[in-house]
C-alpha cells in the first residue's frame, strides 16, 4: 500500500513537471518565430514593362516593385533568392 503510493506522488509530479516544460518550450517557440513584415510604400511607384524577346519567362510583361522588408523578431533571418 505505501509503494501504491509512492508512485503515484511520483507520477503525478512527473505529470507536472512534464506539463510545465511543454508549456514553456511552446511560449519560447512562439517568441521566436520568424515574424517578417512587407510593406509597400504608398509614394514609390511599381514598373511595368514589356518582356525582351529573349527572356525564358512565359509572361509578356516584368515588373520591378519596391518593397521595404523587416524582421521583427529576436532571431536573425537570412533572405535568399
Amino acid at each position: 500500500m505505501n509503494g501504491i503510493d509512492l508512485s503515484i506522488i511520483l507520477s503525478i509530479i512527473g505529470c507536472i513537471t512534464g506539463i510545465s516544460g511543454l508549456i514553456l518550450h511552446f511560449y519560447r517557440f512562439l517568441l521566436e518565430r520568424p515574424n517578417l513584415k512587407i510593406i509597400q510604400p504608398v509614394d514609390d511607384a511599381s514598373y511595368y514593362f514589356p518582356a525582351p524577346s529573349n527572356s525564358h519567362f512565359k509572361t509578356t510583361y516584368h515588373s520591378f516593385m519596391f518593397v521595404t522588408i523587416s524582421n521583427r523578431s529576436e532571431k536573425h533571418i537570412a533572405i535568399s533568392s
